[in-house]
């Protein structure tokens, strides 16, 4: 069996998208330094055994439980999202609008400068912090979700901070996120913003306490 460079190449591509398996490579050429890559392929990639599974993610688990709950009147209070009465996802009306604005003003699809698109950047600032904010004092950096906005602040902090630098996250909160900043090289600390017993916020209290850190 002979494998060109072009098939050896599309293997290289499935091992990419995480679909590992044991394909027999043989390459004709001695010297071909495919045919090296191409003995590294075939053997079996015995370190994923050794990868724990990740701990299933308790925020998450709500919605599998919503999808395998049988009740009618099941209701799901996940992951914050507009739903209509069928319980689907509800599209706001502003969003359909700004959609269709997009496509009627053919706006294309270039790739956004490393810092992200500076229109939107200056907007959210300006929502999160009002319209008097001196922008020539605040830096900031379009992401990708939330997640995406605390690895890229993990990674910034753990670089350019003292290793071991506190970091004061909520709780409960999502378990991405205290992995993602001790990846960082963070001292993850928590506060407590919600009370189990009595169902109630208690952010102001909470964060008062943490000035006596």
């Amino acid at each position: 069996m002979q494998v060109s460079s072009a098939s050896l190449l599309a293997i290289i591509l499935a091992k990419c998208t995480f679909a590992f398996h044991s394909i027999p490579i043989v390459n004709s050429a001695r010297n071909n330094p495919l045919s090296k890559l191409g003995s590294m392929v075939t053997n079996e990639m015995h370190y994923m055994t050794d990868i724990p599974m990740g701990p299933p993610d308790s925020i998450l688990g709500i919605a599998s439980a919503f999808r395998a709950c049988q009740d009618p009147n099941k209701v799901n209070i996940c992951v914050g999202a507009y739903r209509d009465s069928d319980g689907s996802p509800w599209v706001l009306p502003s969003v359909r609008s700004a959609e269709k604005r997009m496509i009627e003003q053919n706006v294309n699809k270039e790739y956004a400068p490393i810092e992200g698109d500076s229109v939107y950047v200056e907007l959210a600032i300006k929502f999160a912090y009002g319209d008097d904010i001196d922008i020539s004092k605040v830096a900031a950096v379009q992401s990708l979700s939330g997640t995406g906005a605390c690895r890229v602040g993990g990674e910034f902090y753990g670089r350019f901070l003292p290793k071991g630098t506190k970091i004061y996250i909520p709780d409960p909160t999502w378990g991405n996120h205290i992995a993602i900043f001790k990846n960082s090289g963070l001292d993850v600390q928590r506060y407590r913003y919600y009370d189990y017993k009595t169902n109630v916020s208690s952010d102001m209290k909470s964060l008062k306490s943490l000035t006596n850190m």
